[in-house]
């Protein structure tokens, strides 16, 4: 698999500047079996902070695997999702399937909220121009290519999911609601190729005074603070001032880094815009 990026990686440090502080929890790698499972990063979306989760990676046949568990204290690491990475043709391919958690365990229903906000946080740092594929518990997995999700496509069921586990848990803990946000291209008439613009909305309401950060590879970009009228603009500045053939024809990435506040937390996204033709 192509490595992310410079682009793809700028892009997801400005995220994690916000919502992924570049901490780790304090542990060293923990052996089960074949797997060496190591530190999961900090984040401030996920609840319940006091919740041991681990990682694993592994690679076999040219697929790569990343595996999420939870350490119950005193227990070994038990894998909750496992997400593998491959490619076909051009494309990226990122499969993610939610393991089905006993319902009589300690702590169940925290410890599935929990799943759910970490998987967040590990789908958003992977490529938003992946094709992505989700299966939850007991669900047949469908890797069918016209099965496949965007970025925020996904981000947003895994959004639903925790508001489902939040509804239906019955010893959950009492945490911040989550405030689904989504950019649209704005639609705004430009002749210069270089100007781009998204309509950012939460809870279908426009969001004034928001950052947006905008890329085009290979190294483009700008930043811009939304309007009143959620539209955020600006043009794509190269800081290397060179040149590059059919630059017009590269998709260009839209991040919303996200924010936590008081009354909740406004969630991280992505849009990719289709390039012009």
């Amino acid at each position: 698999m192509r490595a992310m990026s410079r682009r793809l990686q700028a892009v997801v440090a400005v995220a994690a500047g916000c919502l992924l502080p570049p901490s780790y929890v304090v542990a060293g790698p923990v052996q089960d079996g074949s797997l060496e499972y190591g530190p999961v990063l900090i984040s401030r979306i996920v609840s319940r902070q006091d919740l041991q989760f681990r990682t694993a990676n592994g690679e076999r046949a040219g697929v790569l695997t990343t595996v999420l568990a939870y350490q119950a204290p005193g227990a070994m690491p038990s894998p909750v999702a496992v997400m593998t990475f491959s490619r076909s043709g051009d494309a990226t391919h990122v499969s993610i399937h939610r393991l089905p958690f006993p319902k009589s365990a300690a702590d169940s229903d925290d410890v599935n909220l929990a799943t759910i906000e970490h998987l967040y946080t590990l789908v958003l740092r992977q490529d938003p121009e992946a094709k992505f594929f989700y299966s939850d518990g007991e669900q047949r997995f469908d890797s069918d290519t016209k099965n496949s999700r965007s970025h925020s496509e996904l981000l947003r069921e895994l959004a639903r999911a925790r508001q489902d586990a939040v509804g239906q848990g019955k010893r959950v803990s009492t945490s911040a609601p989550w405030h689904v946000v989504s950019m649209a291209p704005a639609g705004v008439d430009h002749a210069d190729p270089d100007k781009v613009s998204v309509r950012i909305t939460s809870d279908r309401q426009a969001m004034d005074g928001v950052t947006v950060f905008f890329n085009r590879a290979p190294h483009s970009g700008c930043v811009a603070k939304s309007a009143r009228d959620g539209i955020a603009i600006c043009r794509l500045v190269d800081p290397e001032d060179d040149s590059h053939p059919d630059e017009d024809k590269i998709p260009v990435l839209a991040t919303y880094p996200g924010e936590v506040r008081a009354d909740g937390v406004l969630l991280p996204t992505t849009l990719v815009m289709s390039a012009r033709r």
